[in-house]
């Protein structure tokens, strides 16, 4: 074989390989619709997620698009004080007497991790988290243990950080999908917080 044939299938290959794992990465990015938060509802909430609280919104909490990104042009704030609680996780059917559903936009992996960047502008407690959800077949939480990210009580303020969070329930039937619940005061020690949220994604 001459060299010319040897550099043509050389270079078939790498350019295969590079297809591949563009189309890897795009099959993962549009697993979790909009994790970058730049597709808005008429509410104010991102398109394929759902935003909201316990207490009165604008005192006790709040969910909302925000400028400061760290790609793109939005990112997503919540924010709680002690006596309220801050909730985004996806949209999907609800119907609590059915018993399956369509998807919506819940992820409909048994196993994998969820990557996702955050930035702390306010709270020292750990009480910011970041949920697996095991769902049902009628889109109710399932009974299996949630897989949880605690953002660091002495997180930087005012960075940008890396989070990620993985799970498996590939041996649990009664599990058939998850999703990524953003949360302050679900857990932890309850106290007034406030962080962004972006790029977030699915990955195997």
């Amino acid at each position: 074989m001459n060299h010319s044939k040897v550099r043509v299938i050389v270079v078939g290959l790498l350019m295969l390989g590079a297809t591949r794992w563009i189309y890897a990465g795009s099959a993962a990015s549009e697993v979790l619709r909009n994790g970058g938060f730049e597709e808005v509802g008429p509410e104010g909430c991102p398109v394929a997620w759902l935003c909201m609280g316990n207490g009165e919104r604008g005192k006790h909490w709040e969910v909302e698009v925000v400028s400061d990104a760290r790609t793109g042009n939005r990112a997503l704030r919540l924010m709680a004080t002690a006596e309220g609680r801050a909730v985004v996780h996806r949209s999907y059917p609800y119907n609590p007497q059915a018993t399956e559903l369509e998807l919506g936009d819940l992820v409909p992996h048994r196993k994998g991790r969820f990557v996702f960047w955050y930035k702390v502008i306010k709270g020292d407690s750990n009480n910011i988290r970041v949920y697996v959800l095991p769902m049902k077949p009628n889109n109710l939480e399932a009974t299996a243990t949630r897989a949880v990210f605690v953002v660091p009580p002495n997180a930087p303020k005012g960075e940008w950080q890396r989070g990620e969070v993985v799970y498996d329930y590939s041996k649990d039937s009664g599990v058939r999908a998850v999703q990524p619940g953003l949360r302050i005061n679900e857990g932890g020690t309850p106290a007034t917080s406030e962080v962004l949220f972006d790029d977030i994604s699915w990955a195997e």
